[in-house]
């Protein structure tokens, strides 16, 4: 897990509970040292974002065994649901963010350019090399998208009986 108490924790305890199996969180100073004790065999498995993998998978150096949502990047690999672990979809959401006094027309203004870049064929086919999937929109839609990710991992966090300390 890239950090105590961070959304992967809480995914590998669903994961680990719904398979019945003794998994004990390790805490690492991001993704890529824990990449690194999965390749050289000092981990049994990981969870991160699927762009920490993917490089190695290709390699056939890693195995993804499950991913959030079924990608054409990952033929073969199952989505969670698909693996037995329906209900769980750990997504990031990745946004331009502005202070909250920022005024409506400069936010406007912030999110045309963004919607121009996310348009352009090179840098869309960047994104999804990255196992990212553009979903452009409002600033109004992207809260309700990080509102439903929030539901999602505060059902995670309160499943675990997590206490923070």
């Amino acid at each position: 897990m890239p950090a105590p108490a961070s959304a992967p924790e809480f995914v590998a305890g669903r994961i680990a509970r719904a398979f019945q199996v003794d998994a004990v969180p390790v805490a690492y100073r991001g993704a890529t040292p824990m990449v690194q004790d999965l390749l050289g065999g000092q981990l049994a498995a990981g969870v991160s974002g699927i762009s920490d993998f993917l490089p190695y998978h290709e390699g056939r150096r890693l195995r993804i065994l499950a991913v959030s949502r079924a990608t054409s990047l990952l033929t073969g690999v199952p989505s969670f649901a698909d693996a037995g672990l329906g209900g769980l979809e750990a997504t990031d959401v990745l946004g331009l963010y502005a202070p909250a006094a920022t005024p409506e027309a400069t936010v406007a203004r912030y999110n045309q350019a963004l919607q121009r870049v996310l348009a352009m064929p090179e840098v869309a086919a960047r994104l999804r090399g990255h196992a990212m999937t553009v979903l452009s929109g409002t600033p109004a839609e992207h809260a309700q998208r990080l509102a439903q990710v929030s539901r999602m991992l505060a059902g995670l966090v309160q499943e675990s009986g997590f206490v923070p300390q």
